[in-house]
């Protein structure tokens, strides 16, 4: 009987013993989804970030498209008005041809 009484308490032993493996791998498990759980929220943010830099980026280019619009606008402009000046010069110099011709 006494042999049996050791051979159950060794038995509880290793059962305790097998408890307290697995409680501390789920202490390990938990650990570890916590781990994982921050570098989601991480990547969460990362990826919130890039889509604010994408957005930002979007308005820049936006931004310099219309810039650009604008510039070559006044571009054309700036050549409407020189063309127009080289008309008037043009119109000026039949002009003083016209009264050479007179005065001759």
């Amino acid at each position: 009987v006494e042999a049996a009484v050791v051979s159950v308490e060794a038995a509880v032993e290793a059962v305790e013993a097998a408890v307290e493996a697995v409680e501390a791998a789920v202490v390990s498990v938990e650990a570890a989804v916590v781990a994982v759980e921050a570098a989601v929220e991480a990547v969460e943010a990362a990826v919130e970030a890039v889509e604010s830099a994408v957005e930002a980026v979007e308005a820049a280019v936006v931004s310099v498209e219309a810039a650009v619009v604008a510039v070559w606008r006044l571009l054309l402009r700036q050549w409407r008005l020189l063309l127009r000046q080289w008309r008037l010069l043009l119109c000026q110099w039949r002009l003083l041809l016209r009264q050479k011709r007179l005065l001759l």
